[in-house]
């Protein structure tokens, strides 16, 4: 697979900081009870490295000295050299700035792709969420959209039912029965490059000379391309699952 291709999901994506992400699970650790500075570096430590490229324990100090600056924690005392600290009400207010900022939509963009493992393996939830169209626009930047695309396309043409269709048939038909959509021009894009370049997956022709309509087919190598480009839709949306799953964490 190309390197071009590939999306490396990180917490920038969805606006969120390497200090947003340890606000976040310190705000967690010491949401039920104290904690100690020292065991949530480890658990600091163990999910960035989920996420991202972690930062070293000096940067992980200097965010929590900056929330104890902002009043969002407090040290309650210490344990011969280990400082305990605990949440106030000022941070408890932050959690649900953030909480009201991201966790809709990461949640929403987890439920997406849960529902797209369903449609194309038929394991995970069989209702699509509503997206806005900020959203809809958020998860086509966490997925690869040109493999996702092109593997709905010949989906659709190989059923029986859909043997030639327009492209913008093909369009709709991917907007209501997937409840998703790429761009319209982003179609006809994919539908050249998969008809004239070096795959020939799918051929086309006018309906008559009048060159109203121009219909698609599969062809025998787009016929056998399908279950490739599958696994190429799977691993992105297997990842943005998994991904959002580690997000969603942070908020519990």
């Amino acid at each position: 697979m190309p390197a071009k291709d590939e999306v490396k999901l990180a917490p920038e994506r969805l606006g969120l900081s390497t200090k947003d992400i340890i606000y976040l699970i310190v705000f967690r650790e010491l949401s039920s009870d104290k904690g100690y500075l020292s065991d949530m570096y480890q658990v600091v430590r163990t999910e960035l490295s989920a996420l991202e490229k972690g930062k070293g324990r000096s940067y992980y100090y200097q965010v929590v000295n900056e929330m104890e600056r902002f009043g969002w924690i407090s040290l309650q005392g210490t344990i011969g050299k280990k400082k305990i600290y605990e949440l106030s009400e000022s941070g408890r207010e932050k959690i649900e700035t953030f909480r009201s900022t991201y966790h809709e939509s990461i949640s929403l963009l987890n439920q997406m792709a849960d529902y797209l493992l369903f449609v194309i393996t038929g394991s995970g939830s069989s209702r699509a969420p509503s997206l806005s169209s900020e959203q809809l626009k958020l998860f086509n930047r966490l997925i690869n959209v040109r493999f996702l695309t092109r593997y709905l396309i010949l989906r659709i043409l190989s059923d029986r039912s859909h043997q030639s269709e327009t492209a913008i048939d093909i369009l709709q038909l991917i907007r209501d029965t997937y409840h998703w959509q790429c761009a319209e021009g982003y179609i006809y894009e994919l539908l050249h490059e998969m008809e004239d370049g070096e795959h020939e997956w799918v051929y086309g022709q006018w309906q008559d000379e009048r060159r109203r309509y121009y219909y698609y087919r599969i062809t025998d190598q787009g016929s056998m391309a399908l279950s490739q480009e599958e696994e190429s839709a799977l691993m992105f949306i297997r990842n943005l699952k998994n991904y959002t799953g580690l997000m969603l964490k942070l908020f519990k």
